[in-house]
């Protein structure tokens, strides 16, 4: 079964043999947020996939600015039909400064993402605080979602560990599109000033390293 990230970054697991990456330790997966399997699942053939990723984002006018994923996890595995089921568990990701602002601007799931077709989507929302913003103010929305595919960069995807199996690749993706921003009370407008939104797709670029590993429920800690 390939990886799901790895077909989100249009890219085939990697072999044992592959490159394996030795300079920095492996990073610790604690598998805290994985999903609940349905109950017909088999854990010993259902995995939970926990990824971490850093990078950095344009938006419009304004970046780049540092993206921090502290945690992504999903479940996939076999339906009794033979095809291939996926469910999303939960996004984590740290708030980070705008540089040149006093804003501040964290990911987060902004609804279901497609983790294993080819081209899947992972759909996201960037939450802003700061000075007179309040708690709702976002670029994108569960009702407007920013899509995300991640296009793997050639020779980036390397083995970090067989065992436990973690594997790091790299990605970009410029071919979303970010709407105003909503929420955002009076400071609508100047949000929408400081970011040059709405931004159509070309006028954005997310690139990540993402490191990731899984293991099956079976075998998950506690």
């Amino acid at each position: 079964m390939r990886t799901a990230i790895s077909i989100l970054l249009s890219a085939t697991a990697l072999p044992l043999g592959a490159a394996t990456a030795h300079a920095d330790p492996p990073p610790h997966f604690e598998y805290r947020d994985c999903p609940p399997i349905p109950s017909w699942a088999d854990p010993a053939e259902w995995r939970c996939e926990d990824h971490i990723a850093t990078g950095t984002l344009t938006v419009g006018g304004a970046g780049p600015i540092r993206v921090r994923i502290i945690s992504m996890t999903h479940a996939e595995g076999p339906r009794p039909d033979g095809t291939s089921g996926q469910v999303f568990g939960r996004l984590q990701a740290a708030a980070e400064r705008v540089p040149g602002t006093r804003l501040w601007l964290r990911p987060e799931s902004a609804g279901p993402s497609d983790f294993l077709t080819p081209g899947g989507v992972i759909n996201l929302r960037f939450r802003l605080t700061g000075p007179g913003l309040g708690r709702h103010c976002t670029l994108g929305s569960a009702g407007d979602p920013i899509p995300i595919r991640l296009t793997l960069a050639p020779g980036s995807a390397i083995q970090v560990s067989a065992n436990p199996p973690i594997r790091r690749m790299q990605g970009t993706d410029t071919t979303f599109a970010v709407p105003a921003a909503t929420g955002c009370g009076p400071a609508t407008r100047r949000i929408d000033r400081r970011f040059g939104l709405p931004a159509a797709s070309g006028a954005n670029r997310l690139a990540m390293t993402v490191t990731y590993s899984y293991q099956t429920y079976d075998r998950l800690p506690g």
